[in-house]
């Protein structure tokens, strides 16, 4: 019996309704991963100005240079196999962190077990400038204060330097963290100077008034770039979070 059009009819809308239910699942379970990521990245304490990632996503790295015969950063890609077996099933998570990281772009995984990406020029030099990041560290007094960019976070809570011993001006660490943007910000350095401002009226006004102002569209701005600008939203809290330190110390 031939199709008639109210059955063809039918039939399309119930595939275009299947298509959809996937497509919302895939990007579900694409917001989740990178919701995790970011958890993780923002994690991660920074030395300077050089966030150190977490032990999985170096030994990803590592292997990834490995691979990379040519010292450069052209398209690089492989199989599952090149990786440990632990990883195969969380794979999207690491590439999505290295990405976060900036240490490769453009990653895709395909469902043949292929993957491919670009390692970029700060993947290929990420474990020299570690070492060197390390390095300058140890050279530092210790107890010298809040260092701004610097950010661990331990499950819900951000921990801070002594912040009563900081000597840093909200002006010298303003121009630090506009220089860090002008590095790092890409295609949203407009954006992120513009919450910068924000931030320093927040702080001004903490200093002058004597008491911490509620701005909850402020932070949730400042938040939308957590995944992103990972490294921005740890400076800038860190920032806040010192002088809230003083006034809550008198």
């Amino acid at each position: 019996m031939a199709t008639s059009s109210l059955e063809k009819a039918l039939e399309k809308q119930r595939r275009d309704a299947e298509k959809h239910a996937r497509d919302e699942a895939q990007r579900a379970r694409d917001a989740a991963t990178q919701n995790r990521a970011s958890q993780i990245v923002a994690g991660q304490p920074t030395i300077g100005n050089m966030r150190i990632m977490d032990a999985s996503s170096e030994e990803i790295l590592r292997i990834l240079l490995d691979q990379n015969n040519t010292d450069s950063s052209d398209e690089l890609r492989g199989n599952y196999d090149v990786f440990p077996k632990a990883y195969h099933m969380s794979l999207k998570l690491e590439f999505e962190k290295l990405s976060m990281y900036g240490m490769i772009s453009t990653p895709q995984i395909w469902i043949n077990g292929m993957w491919e990406l670009y390692i970029t020029p700060m993947g290929l030099s990420y474990f020299e400038n570690k070492e060197k990041a390390l390095k300058e560290d140890k050279k530092k007094p210790q107890n010298t204060g809040l260092i701004i960019g610097s950010i661990v976070a331990n499950g819900s809570n951000f921990v801070f330097g002594d912040v009563n011993d900081s000597t840093l001006s909200i002006d010298n660490s303003i121009t630090k963290i506009e220089q860090m943007i002008d590095e790092n910000g890409g295609e949203d350095v407009a954006e992120l100077k513009a919450l910068l401002a924000e931030v320093r009226d927040l702080l001004e006004n903490m200093k002058e008034t004597r008491r911490i102002p509620k701005n909850s569209s402020l932070f949730t701005r400042l938040s939308n770039h957590l995944a992103k600008h990972a490294w921005f939203y740890g400076t800038v809290v860190s920032l806040i979070g010192a002088e809230a330190m003083k006034l809550i110390q008198g």
